[in-house]
């Protein structure tokens, strides 16, 4: 089976639940579809032999994501790094040297049966995170979040 998403009377994309959900075509297909943090951008370098590209943000002065077509974004071009909330992954204590990795305050925190849901703060810019059960950490303490570079993309 094959969804097409529209966007006022517009097909923007066409292809399986799994596709749109895993791949988006821009912002309005990531938040049609799911929930998904985005987090405003410049791109500051493009790695042309690779699927790299590095935003900076309000948080990150380059921060890794990825993009399907290396050739459509320029340096200096606005962007959203995006990363679905179940994507990042979430510490109490700094790991080991990881790219993008970021220090937030919890804001919130909800318990929705079979999952756990955090909103991190980080400078201005609240992450949604799908955390396990075990984590206790309160409003108010600090949480590190790994967006992982493969599954941060780069949306228009």
């Amino acid at each position: 089976d094959r969804i097409a998403v529209m966007d006022s009377g517009n097909v923007v994309q066409i292809g399986t639940a799994q596709e749109i959900y895993k791949k988006p075509a821009n912002k309005f297909v990531a938040d049609f579809i799911g929930t998904m943090n985005f987090m405003s951008g410049e791109v500051v370098q493009i790695t042309p032999d690779s699927d790299a590209v590095y935003v900076r943000t309000e948080f990150s002065e380059k921060m890794r994501c990825k993009t399907s077509d290396s050739s459509a974004i320029k340096p200096g071009e606005k962007v959203y790094a995006a990363i679905r909330p179940e994507d990042v992954e979430v510490f109490t204590d700094p790991p080991q040297a990881k790219e993008n990795l970021v220090k937030g305050i919890v804001a919130h925190k909800a318990y929705l049966g079979n999952l756990l849901y955090f909103f991190v703060s980080v400078n201005n810019t609240m992450i949604r995170v799908q955390a396990p059960h075990h984590l206790q950490q309160k409003e108010g303490q600090e949480l590190y979040l790994f967006l992982d570079p493969q599954k941060c993309t780069i949306l228009s």
